[in-house]
């Protein structure tokens, strides 16, 4: 590496340090912030408090008098409610008398959260602010691994720096804040530096090294461990083993004209880094199949899909009139269902979700009964095969929605990149932070330019919001349902904005010497 490319990557690497410095502080959590807390992360946490405070290993279940502390804090929905709140509540859990006198709980929903809690809390305490502390070291370590393996490339540290920049404007936008920054759906950016890194190696004609290997390991670690938890980031494994591989064969057989050479091609990427994603998510796969307690094998559920899918459908203007889906709600498929099986739900099913009885003995759980599941599966089922036109423009529904949604919000919330954006309205713009951000921009690209690898990062990050943007076909697009297409697509604006700043100042620069140079030619008096 020549000392000019040396250079550049030094100034990309303490641009990158300095703006992950604002993120961290920007992200560092006060007592006046406000977290999620809902059934789910209550149920999460009381199974993460019993297993850590009072050596509960029994298969992801936790003590119920845990979780009636928790739950006494409910009320906020999405809203949240202030730390402080929340860990008065901890602290009532972690100083019970007799924890187990109450009985156990079950999480029919997503137990696997309880694992993102548990690590939090085992690492640094048990308090709100762990989960901040540790999305914000999971972060930092994939940014470290990303910017050790690939510290002697710009282009590479462009792209973390596009990373970064999105993270801050994504970390203050309305619909962010709204959610709260501990919420469960932002653990899915966790998985965006690990993808990166890994379809970078996979694309990358370069020999495999220990360290390269490491970095690899530390990153797909943290992907599948995201995906374990949070099952939405599944949509990185499309990015990495669909969009990826289409993508380098389409590129492959356009420069080839054929893909005729398709041996050399599949010789010239190594598939290594996609083997260690997949024995990495065997291992979690199969943890998680061996700690699940057995009763947890007695109930199946096709949620989220079938329910999402039923009320998706409301984004259909006849969905109302035609189907009786009026709103994106998940009162329409209660409704729905309450109307199938002549019977209301009740208190007592609500006291069932609540409180986490066992699945083997519970009459009905929302979400989670068989038979919920099989009602809505049947009732879409016959739409797809009575009016398949209604199905299928309703994706066109759902996509044309995406745009406002993601620039001015909805349901009072702003968007992504509103006019009410902190950055732009608020105390972040006294200090000019959205002018540095986009200066910073332009300057890593100036950086790093070079047009072929510009168009490179440039294709991944549309990949990325391709495949994450598929998974939205299945939702209804919300301010929180938009979160990973939001972030993606904020990625790939800077990223052009950054290039079409740097060569509008090119252009302005060379101008203005040619009329230097003309005027002085004509016998004008220099221009200064």
């Amino acid at each position: 590496m020549n000392d000019s490319v040396q250079r550049k990557c030094h100034v990309l690497l303490g641009m990158n340090l300095v703006l992950l410095l604002v993120l961290l502080w920007q992200f560092y959590p006060v007592s006046s912030d406000r977290a999620q807390s809902h059934y789910v992360t209550s149920q999460a946490a009381s199974i993460a408090i019993s297993k850590i405070r009072y050596g509960l290993y029994d298969g992801y279940i936790g003590y119920r008098n845990v979780l009636k502390e928790l739950l006494k804090i409910e009320g906020d929905n999405d809203r949240g409610i202030p730390i402080s709140r929340i860990n008065q509540a901890m602290r009532r859990a972690v100083n019970l008398d007799d924890a187990a006198s109450g009985g156990k709980h079950w999480m029919p929903c997503l137990p696997t959260w309880s694992d993102f809690v548990s690590a939090a809390f085992f690492i640094f305490k048990i308090n709100v602010k762990s989960l901040f502390y540790f999305y914000m070291l999971l972060l930092v370590i994939s940014l470290g691994a990303f910017i050790a393996a690939f510290r002697r490339n710009p282009e590479s540290l462009y792209l973390s720096l596009m990373v970064i920049i999105t993270f801050i404007v994504v970390v203050n936008s309305p619909a962010m804040m709204t959610m709260t920054r501990v919420s469960h759906r932002f653990w899915t950016y966790l998985a965006i530096i690990p993808a990166f890194h890994i379809a970078i190696t996979f694309m990358e004609d370069q020999e495999r090294t220990r360290w390269r290997l490491i970095g690899v390991l530390i990153q797909s670690a943290i992907l599948v461990f995201i995906i374990h938890c949070r099952n939405v980031a599944i949509y990185e494994f499309i990015f990495l083993f669909v969009a990826v591989p289409a993508y380098l064969l389409i590129m492959h057989a356009v420069r080839s004209r054929g893909v005729s050479a398709l041996i050399p091609f599949i010789r010239k990427h190594r598939v290594w880094p996609l083997v260690v994603v997949l024995i990495c998510f065997a291992v979690i796969t199969v943890y998680a199949k061996v700690r699940l307690h057995p009763d947890y094998w007695r109930i199946k559920t096709g949620y989220p899909f079938w329910h999402m899918i039923y009320i998706s459908l409301s984004a259909h203007p006849d969905a109302c009139s035609k189907y009786g889906i009026c709103a994106f709600s998940d009162a329409e498929a209660y409704k729905f269902v309450e109307k199938k099986m002549g019977t209301r739900f009740d208190d007592r099913i609500w006291n069932d979700l609540t409180i986490g009885v066992n699945p083997r003995r519970a009459r009905f759980i929302v979400f989670f009964s068989p038979v919920y599941s099989d009602i809505l599966r049947s009732e879409v089922l016959r739409i797809i095969r009575e009016d398949p036109g209604f199905f299928l423009s309703s994706f066109y529904y759902k996509m044309s929605r995406f745009p406002a949604i993601y620039w001015v919000g909805c349901e009072g919330v702003g968007g992504y990149v509103s006019p009410v954006h902190v950055l732009y309205n608020g105390s972040l713009s006294l200090f000019g932070l959205r002018w540095i951000l986009i200066l910073m921009a332009a300057g890593g690209f100036c950086l790093a330019k070079r047009s072929s690898w510009w168009f490179g990062n440039l294709s991944i990050a549309m990949l990325m919001f391709v495949s994450c943007f598929a998974m939205l076909m299945v939702a209804y697009p919300h301010y929180s349902t938009i979160m990973d297409p939001a972030f993606t697509l904020t990625l790939v604006m800077y990223i052009i904005v950054s290039a079409l700043l740097y060569y509008l100042g090119a252009a302005v620069w060379n101008g203005g010497r040619k009329i230097k140079r003309s005027t002085q030619k004509n016998g004008f008096p220099n221009v200064k």
